[in-house]
């Protein structure tokens, strides 16, 4: 909540913002014209034989940047080009793949669009521009590295690690961080500040909220229904207000001195915070619970394993750059950056 800046910001909004704005400011604007493609472009690529512009605001044929307007002979996705896709995704991803009908046609449409995009780029001759050459074969060099190193750690890490053994030692070698902390049940109003608000219009939202509280606190409001129509933030506003279970020591300092003062059911004043005013309502707590290792050993297996193959990894690089040296003049490094600094401008 307030207690996280990431719980505070309203969730699914900006984009909503952003394009009401562009709306606002510049009016609707046709999609041909965003994509410098003309009627006939558009048209053909629907199948369609239409040709000339409609709004007088697209490009001629003669403005336009590469064809992607003539229709081509349709090429045939194949099976085997899928299979090969699939075989060469983990098995988790492999599995939620095969297993959801819907997943597999989306995942199938999409490479039918990516190698329409591949023709298209082809046709054009990007293939022969050197910069691209280069970024190709760069691309290329790193799925080989990283499949090279991939199937190293692979190799490395025994098929049954970590063993019941290897988990319970971990386990008991750091009980003291394996705790679920003490949790809050907290409701809030939230009504945001920005940076570009004067004081004026900070005063203003201050005395809102200290308004708002003092009609819940008097029962001229429920707490719920003031959340729902006065709250700027969007999961608990549409929740009653009620933020969920928060960890205490996730809480910013001002949300938790606040709760700290409050009695389970009491409603606070408009509490100050770096994102705006909290109007807020305490719950019933959780104190801090021990874990079990049967509660937790599929996360201790996973953490095991990834700690493994960072070191593993780190292992790797260095006996390679061990195995086969790259060299570096450490005194041109500079030089190369002033020379291509001069480059760019």
């Amino acid at each position: 909540m307030a207690m996280k800046k990431q719980n505070i910001i309203l969730l699914g909004i900006t984009g909503v913002i952003v394009a009401a704005l562009l709306l606002d400011h510049f009016g609707i604007v046709p999609i041909r014209q965003i994509a410098q493609l003309n009627n006939k472009t558009v048209t053909a690529a629907a199948g369609k034989n239409q040709t000339g512009p409609e709004d007088g605001m697209q490009q001629s044929d003669s403005q336009a940047g590469p064809e992607v307007n003539t229709v081509q002979a349709p090429i045939a996705l194949q099976q085997d080009y899928i299979g090969k896709l699939v075989a060469n995704i983990t098995l988790d991803q492999r599995k939620a793949l095969l297993d959801d009908s819907e997943a597999f046609r989306n995942f199938v449409n999409q490479e039918a669009t990516n190698l329409s995009l591949l023709q298209a780029a082809k046709a054009n001759n990007l293939q022969s521009d050197p910069d691209i050459q280069f970024l190709v074969e760069r691309s290329g060099d790193n799925v080989l590295r990283e499949i090279y190193i991939t199937r190293l750690i692979n190799s490395k890490i025994a098929a049954d690690f970590p063993n019941e053994q290897q988990i319970q030692e971990y386990f008991d070698n750091n009980k003291d961080r394996l705790k679920v902390g003490e949790r809050l049940s907290v409701w809030q109003i939230f009504l945001p500040v920005t940076d570009a608000m004067d004081d004026a219009a900070i005063a203003a939202i201050a005395k809102e909220a200290n308004r708002i509280a003092n009609e819940i606190k008097s029962d001229k409001l429920d707490f719920s229904a003031a959340a729902l129509q006065f709250s700027r933030h969007d999961p608990s506003r549409l929740n009653g207000g009620f933020m969920g279970m928060i960890k205490v020591s996730e809480l910013i300092p001002e949300i938790r001195k606040a709760l700290d003062e409050l009695e389970i059911g009491q409603v606070s004043t408009g509490i100050k915070s770096p994102m705006g005013y909290h109007i807020l309502k305490k719950g019933e707590s959780m104190p801090e619970q021990d874990l079990t290792v049967d509660q937790i050993r599929n996360e201790i297996k996973n953490l095991m394993l990834n700690q493994a193959r960072v070191q593993l990894r780190n292992a790797i690089n260095d006996q390679v750059l061990k195995t086969y040296p790259v060299t570096i003049d450490a005194t041109l490094i500079e030089q190369w950056r002033q020379g291509l600094l001069t480059e760019s401008q």
